[in-house]
């Protein structure tokens, strides 16, 4: 008996054991998830932050995570300082964290397709995330593998210069690609050695409780005068917060949250120009609900961002000598139903040659000293000087 009860004391310590070590592990990896967040808003912060002030009285949609794909799924494809670069900027040890980092926000944000009504045009779909990489030199087994394990990404080995190429990426533009998102320009720059593309789509309604009007014309006082536009309005209960600079509201979606911020006095570009990640968390973290009588303008527009150059500005650098042109096509739509948004990046990578050294002719017609000497004990075993032919 004695025996059986120690045995059962053992096994139940096991348990316990194990059971600790897994809620250990569980909370390492929460913690370290969290880490990475944080760190992907304040990059998406700084994206958004740049490519405003490069165009501050267009409108602006980019797609911070979708960029975020791109450089992680780059940071796998070219080797040393640019994935340390990108690793540190996540806040990942190395590229196996930033995989599983990205695998679990794409698991999280893209679960199985769910069947919708086809006759309603605005029917919710799931978020819709697309990767694929295009590679002139064949990729090594253990690439594809790890973008299609993480990143859920199609690989495909093609000479980039080839007219097959080009065809093959259309194609999967076509079907992968919501077509307010699609980049403008699909020609491959010559001497491309990869391609990345990315790109996300959802379809989002507001909560039940909100029930927008139908749009009626009023005044939009932009920075270029006043413009009549169609706004919707509604009573509705919403988090709300408000502070000395920002005045905040966080609209419910299906799933997603539309956070719509306005300066409390001053210029929009001055409000952007402060504003960082810290700030969205505070407006997350200490919005209340309150009762409000909202009226909100009805758009639709798409947006073209150069990320080469704001990579540039936000300190983002890739290899020397290497060649690159990226692209982020973004679309949304607001309307009394909800929100529609999607974006597609394309990045093209031109890896220069390894710079080979000129090869040096080393022709001994002149006299000359020698050495001859004991590579293990460094011992000058000899010493002496051609100077004549005998």
């Amino acid at each position: 008996m004695k025996f059986h009860h120690c045995i059962r004391s053992l096994m139940l310590a096991g348990v316990v054991s194990i059971s600790q070590n897994c809620s250990s592990q569980e909370k390492t990896h929460a913690d370290d998830l969290d880490l990475f967040q944080k760190n992907s808003t304040e990059l998406g912060i700084r994206l958004f932050r740049t490519a405003q002030q490069s165009s501050p009285d267009e409108n602006l949609v980019l797609s911070p995570f979708d960029a975020q794909l791109s450089l992680s799924m780059t940071a796998n494809l070219i080797d040393g300082s640019f994935a340390d670069q990108i690793c540190s900027l996540l806040g990942t040890g190395g590229t196996a964290g930033l995989n599983s980092a990205n695998k679990s926000i794409i698991e999280r944000l893209a679960p199985p397709t769910v069947e919708t009504d086809e006759e309603d045009n605005f029917a919710p779909i799931p978020t819709k995330i697309s990767n694929a990489v295009w590679i002139g030199k064949k990729p090594s087994k253990q690439t594809v593998k790890t973008l299609s394990e993480y990143y859920f990404a199609t690989t495909h080995h093609n000479n980039l210069s080839s007219k097959k190429a080009s065809a093959a990426i259309a194609e999967w533009m076509a079907s992968s690609v919501v077509d307010g998102a699609k980049t403008s320009d699909l020609s491959i720059p010559p001497n491309t050695d990869i391609a990345v593309f990315s790109q996300i789509y959802f379809n989002q309604q507001w909560d039940d409780d909100y029930h927008f009007y139908n749009s009626f014309k009023d005044t939009f006082h932009s920075p270029g005068g006043d413009v009549s536009t169609n706004f919707m309005q509604t009573e509705i209960l919403a988090r709300y917060l408000s502070t000395d600079s920002l005045e905040s509201v966080i609209l419910a979606m299906s799933r997603y949250h539309m956070i719509c911020v306005r300066p409390a006095n001053g210029s929009l570009d001055e409000a952007i120009n402060s504003f960082e990640a810290a700030d969205l968390q505070a407006i997350i973290d200490n919005s209340t609900p309150r009762s409000i009588d909202i009226t909100f303008p009805v758009f639709k527009f798409n947006s073209r961002s150069d990320l080469t150059a704001i990579y540039e500005n936000c300190g983002i650098t890739f290899p020397p000598a290497t060649n690159v042109r990226t692209e982020q096509m973004s679309t949304i739509g607001v309307d009394q139903v909800g929100v529609a948004a999607g974006s597609a990046t394309k990045l093209y990578l031109i890896l220069s040659a390894p710079e080979t050294e000129d090869i040096i002719e080393l022709k001994f017609d002149r006299p000359f000293m020698f050495f001859i000497v004991d590579p293990d004990t460094k011992a000058l075993l000899m010493a002496g000087q051609y100077v004549s032919p005998s």
